[in-house]
């Protein structure tokens, strides 16, 4: 287990995109978007980037805290399955959610942690190697949320010619947001878990069926 500073170090390694953790660049219909011209600025991606948080913010960091926080881990994990798979999304994002959680599971297997279950969501995935290796629980938070929302602006500069740090001052922009979102986060129930952003949805459902695509995910 981690302790101390080591813990600290630790953090970086587990959100970085070198990990095997299927972390590649997952759009979530931002080339949907892009395609028909609803993104064409910086700040069109800075208002896609909010829109998507808050998402993020209403389904997989509530699991993330859910699982932080239950006397028992291991229920709490197969409670956010079951809530995550009753939740409408695309094939494709789903998907990409439960490979990244697995190897993420596999991968705090390998260092020797606790790993009760091989699949699950990447948020709950993530909160259970919080959990069992003493990181930081709200810096894990923190990290898990700007690493999901780093892959939508690495999206964003693939799609479109727009300065990169631009794009990435829009996420910085973010942080007072990305710290309330954590906040309602850490205080929901598991039952308010939902998709939160009906226009997001419509696009990736539209993004997963296209059959020309700007780049695969």
């Amino acid at each position: 287990m981690y302790n101390g500073i080591d813990a600290l170090w630790a953090l970086p390694f587990w959100m970085d995109s070198a990990v095997p953790t299927g972390g590649f660049v997952l759009s979530h219909g931002l080339e949907t978007m892009v395609q028909e011209g609803w993104v064409a600025s910086v700040t069109d991606v800075g208002t896609v980037l909010r829109l998507f948080g808050r998402q993020i913010s209403q389904s997989e960091l509530i699991a993330f805290w859910h699982v932080i926080k239950s006397a028992d881990g291991l229920e709490a994990l197969h409670r956010c399955q079951r809530r995550l798979d009753a939740l409408m999304m695309p094939d494709e994002t789903r998907e990409a959610s439960l490979w990244q959680g697995q190897r993420i599971l596999s991968i705090a297997q390998a260092w020797g942690l606790s790993v009760p279950i091989s699949r699950t969501y990447s948020g709950p995935a993530f909160a259970w190697v919080a959990r069992v290796s003493r990181l930081s629980v709200e810096m894990a938070a923190m990290a898990y949320l700007y690493r999901q929302l780093s892959e939508m602006a690495s999206a964003a500069l693939r799609l479109m010619r727009v300065d990169g740090v631009a794009v990435f001052r829009e996420l910085y922009r973010l942080q007072p947001e990305i710290s309330r979102w954590i906040e309602s986060a850490r205080r929901s129930h598991l039952a308010q878990i939902t998709t939160s952003s009906v226009w997001l949805e419509w696009m990736a459902l539209r993004h997963q069926h296209q059959e020309m695509r700007l780049f695969r995910t």
